[in-house]
């Protein structure tokens, strides 16, 4: 028989430099009991590293195991699925679709009961920066001045702009243009039936310049690629706590797929389980199948602030 015991520990070799071949083959082998104990759960960590770099025969081994895979929209979405699981992630039936209006969204794949964990993503995927001064980019800074949320929100610019390797399969599924609506025209903002939504928004205008100016001096960015960072952290992140307890932004992969819930229905909610150091999605109700699963992005957020800070809602 073939001599599948001097071949695992190449692979073992290989593997732990980030070689996905060698990942798929180690799956494989885990997956058919060639020279170890058959063991499924090895078997698609190993395939989810794989797939993670775009390994082909792994994203479609993953594909038959996750819902989320296997129903991408993108192929960066199923990647995305495929890292969060590789590092201990979990992902329930959930899948990524794309609604009637162009939207893309999450949605249950079966029935689900209320408290039914639907994903829950590893604090070591997620990018965070706390107001005490800490980020997942490591070390600490007095942030830009003008009270913690500000220094929070530049720090996890910074963070953003910083991430190398460990998040590019995340980089890869952030939108590259986000219109808000301080980008409309001075003839635009002066239809708006509030002068007073019209002057929030050239006043963020101005603020989000200033900001992108100051952090990109301080990552080594342009001005432009730290826009684009300020306005992913005004759409996607979560406020949330840090490791130390300390009040935090958070961007969560795959999260962020999940749409605004204003109203009734579709409800799960995010949460921070401290001790096993994950960010979950939980349902809060029950959903059927194809149900969106939505989560309410700020508490108390009304149509304009929305269409302020995130590019829907309020008047258009």
């Amino acid at each position: 028989g073939a001599d599948y015991g001097a071949a695992h520990t190449f692979w073992e070799a290989a593997a732990a430099q980030g070689l996905a071949g060698a990942q798929y083959s180690l799956g494989s082998a885990y997956k058919h009991g060639h020279g170890v104990a058959a063991c499924e759960a090895t078997a698609a960590r190993h395939y989810a590293a794989a797939a993670a770099q775009g390994h082909g025969w792994a994203l479609e081994e993953m594909g038959k195991r996750c819902e989320m895979v296997r129903s991408a929209p993108e192929q960066a979405v199923a990647r995305l699925a495929c890292d969060v699981l590789s590092r201990g992630g979990h992902i329930g039936p959930l899948r990524c679709g794309v609604r009637p209006d162009g939207v893309r969204g999450l949605f249950v794949a079966q029935a689900v009961r209320a408290g039914t964990p639907l994903l829950g993503v590893p604090e070591e995927c997620t990018l965070w920066a706390s107001a005490a001064g800490g980020s997942s980019a490591g070390g600490e800074d007095g942030g830009g001045g003008g009270g913690e949320g500000v220094a929070r929100h530049e720090r996890l610019m910074a963070a953003l702009l910083s991430a190398r390797d460990d998040a590019a399969p995340y980089l890869e599924t952030l939108p590259a243009c986000i219109p808000l609506l301080r980008d409309r025209t001075e003839e635009e903002l002066a239809t708006l039936s509030s002068p007073a939504l019209a002057s929030a928004a050239r006043s963020q205008r101005a603020w989000a310049e200033a900001t992108a100016e100051r952090v990109a001096r301080r990552a080594g960015a342009s001005v432009e690629e730290a826009d684009w960072a300020e306005r992913v952290v005004r759409t996607r992140a979560i406020r949330d706590s840090a490791p130390d307890g300390s009040a935090a932004l958070r961007l969560v992969p795959l999260l962020d797929l999940a749409n605004h819930r204003g109203g009734a229905g579709g409800g799960a909610d995010p949460i921070v389980r401290t001790g096993d150091g994950v960010v979950a999605l939980c349902a809060t109700e029950d959903l059927v199948a194809g149900d969106e699963v939505t989560f309410c992005y700020r508490v108390g957020i009304g149509a304009d602030e929305l269409l302020l800070d995130y590019g829907f809602g309020g008047e258009e």
